[in-house]
């Protein structure tokens, strides 16, 4: 694998065999009724994509990697919207919503950028438009603050795996 600079958490190698697998199969994943494309949970992939385990093993290794960046080994994943990938093409977007929290915690994301539309598909956080940079991660207080993104617009999806956990109240702040 190649190293990365300290604001990646994904290798080039670990992105291209991601990005192919997202686009060979995507039309196999749910289609979102919110009009921001289609998705499927990363626990599940093994079991509904034929040869995926070294898909699903880039993945968990990705999530290692943040799990320690992020000192995260204490926080469960949470129980409200598991681990997932999307697929994101033109005409969509992510619907304005804040997520549901488990007792006593906030619900946190980790967006992990895989591919970057040609234009829109912004991150939209707390009202405020954040950078898209492949290979890292945005965090996203979504049991806090609503969240959306603007329209995708062009030829090239946007590909995102999402990281959810529970992180208790009092600790919140650790991650903006």
């Amino acid at each position: 694998m190649s190293s990365m600079s300290k604001e990646e958490i994904v290798t080039v190698e670990e992105q291209t065999l991601l990005n192919q697998w997202v686009l060979d199969n995507y039309s196999k994943f749910t289609l979102n009724p919110n009009n921001y494309g289609y998705y499927t949970y990363v626990e599940t992939i093994c079991d509904n994509f034929k040869h995926s385990e070294n898909i699903k093993e880039i993945i968990d290794t990705i999530r290692g990697r943040l799990v320690e960046k992020e000192q995260l080994h204490d926080y469960p994943t949470t129980s409200q919207l598991h681990d997932f990938l999307y697929y994101m093409d033109s005409g969509t977007k992510l619907h304005f919503h804040k997520d549901p929290n488990d007792p006593g915690t906030y619900h946190i994301r980790f967006n992990v950028i895989l591919k970057i539309p040609e234009m829109g598909g912004i991150p939209i956080y707390g009202g405020k438009k954040r950078e898209m940079v492949e290979r890292s991660y945005i965090i996203c207080r979504s049991g806090i603050d609503y969240h959306t993104s603007s329209v995708i617009k062009g030829n090239t999806p946007k590909i995102l795996i999402s990281f959810g956990f529970s992180i208790p109240k009092e600790k919140v702040d650790l991650y903006k």
